[in-house]
């Protein structure tokens, strides 16, 4: 088990989250003797969300687009995985990666798991949106810090930009 970090972003609390990606299906881990077929990825999250989505669902739906963003983002979503191993998943079946010297673009993109995936099987470029600024803070946050962590600058990688 990997041991949680905590820091603040501004003034809010944060979290870090580990999440091993891996690909099982043995069609394409072939014998082993192939590239690693899997990644860990630390994403932060807000360490304490359930007052901000309890305030959100209080609203009703006018003053949900209007004035409060949307607080899913602010926690890693497990669809998130199952996206980062479909992106695994073609990046090692195909003879010519989708994703190795491409630019990703990331609709949504929460906490960064799939921009930190696709940044990892090697995209030239991610572009990472979502409707929340305090969401893409902690993307950013998280692209800097597993930059540091694997000696690879990926915030020159990754860009993450809010919806205008």
């Amino acid at each position: 088990a990997t041991t949680r970090e905590r820091a603040k972003l501004g003034r809010v609390p944060i979290i870090s989250r580990t999440i091993h990606i891996d690909i099982d299906d043995p069609a394409i881990l072939g014998d082993g003797k192939e590239q690693n077929k899997s990644l860990d990825v630390t994403v932060w999250e807000m360490a304490s969300p359930s007052e901000m989505i309890q305030n959100w669902w209080s609203v009703d739906q006018s003053e949900r687009t209007s004035g409060i963003g949307d607080p899913f983002g602010v926690v890693m979503w497990p669809g998130s995985i199952v996206a980062s191993k479909m992106l695994m998943k073609q990046h090692f079946t195909n003879l010519q990666s989708p994703v190795a010297n491409a630019t990703v673009l990331i609709l949504g993109a929460g906490t960064g798991v799939e921009a930190q995936t696709a940044a990892l099987l090697g995209a030239r470029r991610v572009i990472a949106t979502d409707i929340n600024q305090l969401t893409l803070g902690l993307l950013e946050y998280g692209v800097k810090r597993m930059g540091e962590v694997i000696d690879k600058p990926m915030n020159a990688v990754v860009e993450a930009k809010c919806k205008m």
